[in-house]
Parts: structure tokens; sequence; C-alpha cells
């Protein structure tokens, strides 16, 4: 169920109200263990055909953390994105191993990193990749996302369904060094901005978008993580 206009009003009034520290010190650690959405809010009632972010069986053994959905309660003309906390430790480094096996195909899936919250809203940085041999780098402030790289080819990405691309990160002294299946790709450095000092450390999870256009409920979007 997706939550009213209304019922968003107080955690944005609280959101507005709050003076944001400068310093690194005033964050929390996020949760682990839980699905949000774009906007930041808990996902309680997933529809029960929807698989968000669950750990599964792997075919050829082993386990992954699955991400399965059909159900067009997703789509949204900007497009959507849902993610999840998979370990609040403060780290210099994160990595994940990402597969679309269906849906867009220019849609993003990978790694967020640098995840701090405050107050119930995250902040984070994210790499993404889409099955075009393309890559993307944007950061979440409470759910409103912004571009630091726009979609750009790489040679270092595989193309196509049923692939596996892993992506890793690793912060050092303010600079922020992306690997592309076990190449460097690039270096960059996060700024403040919303009031928000610059991220690079702390927990990491998954991220996936659902493009406007996905075929659901016929189709499906699926993707499978490992790290």
């Amino acid at each position: 169920m997706r939550p009213s206009h209304a019922a968003l009003l107080p955690f944005l009034f609280l959101l507005l109200s709050c003076e944001v520290p400068q310093d690194q010190d005033w964050y929390e650690r996020p949760e682990s263990g839980v699905t949000y959405r774009s906007q930041g809010s808990r996902r309680d009632d997933p529809p029960p055909s929807t698989v968000l972010f669950e750990e599964v069986p792997a075919p050829g053994g082993g386990t992954e953390v699955l991400f399965r959905t059909s159900d067009p309660a997703y789509l949204n003309p900007a497009g959507h994105a849902e993610w999840k906390i998979m370990d609040t430790s403060t780290s210099s480094t994160a990595s994940a191993t990402v597969c679309r096996r269906q849906g867009s195909g220019t849609a993003g899936q990978g790694l967020i990193f640098a995840v701090r919250s405050k107050g119930g809203s995250f902040y984070f940085l994210a790499v993404m990749v889409n099955t075009k041999q393309q890559y993307t780098i944007a950061k979440y402030l409470a759910g409103k996302k912004t571009v630091i790289q726009d979609w750009k080819s790489s040679g270092l990405l595989q193309s196509g369904y049923g692939v596996r691309n892993t992506i890793r990160v690793s912060a050092s002294g303010g600079d922020i060094s992306v690997y592309l299946n076990g190449s460097l790709e690039t270096t960059f450095r996060d700024t403040a901005s919303g009031g928000i000092p610059a991220l690079s450390t702390g927990g990491h999870g998954y991220i996936v978008e659902i493009a406007p256009n996905e075929r659901l409920p016929s189709g499906s979007v699926e993707v499978a993580f490992t790290e």
C-alpha cells in the first residue's frame, strides 16, 4: 500500500524542522535488514507475490539476495527505486555482484554505500549498472536523488541479461574509487550538500531501479545480488 500524501506530511514537517549539524558525529547507524522506498519510507506490507531483497538458494548452489516484483503499484512516471541496507557497520569499502534477469535493460541496479541516517531519514551514495554496459553514480538525501555521474559506457562491464557484474568502492582521504569487475573505472569525491556533510564511509546495501515502462504485471523485474 502506498502512503498517502497526508500520511507523509508529519514526516516531512519533522525533517524540515530539524536543525542539521555540520559535523559527521550526528549520524545514527541505520537499521539493517529493512527495505525502504525511494522516498525513504518503510514498506511494512509488500504484496504477497513480491520478493524484496530476500535471501534464496542460488542457481548452482549457495545463496543470493533476490529482488523480484510484478506489482504495477511500483510503477511511477518518474521511475522508482527500492533499496535494502545489508550492513550498518561503518566501512570505507563495499562490494556487490549484481545480475538483472528480467525487466528494463536501461534501468539500474547496484551498490549503495556510505549509508548514514538521522531521525529516520537515510543518506547514501550509489553506483548502479545496467544491461547496456553503462554505469551511473548518484547521491540520495532523504530519498531525493542527485546524479553525480550520468549514465556512461564502460568497456569493463558485461552486457545483457543474466550476466554478473561486480561493483566495488573504496574510500581514502575523501576520494572514492569505483572498480568494475576488478578494474579501476573512476575516482570521485563527494561534496557537502543540502546541509549534509560529504559522504564517504558508512553502511552498505543494494538498490534496484524500476523503470516507468516496465511491463508489469504481465512481466516482472528480477535482480540477484551476491557479495
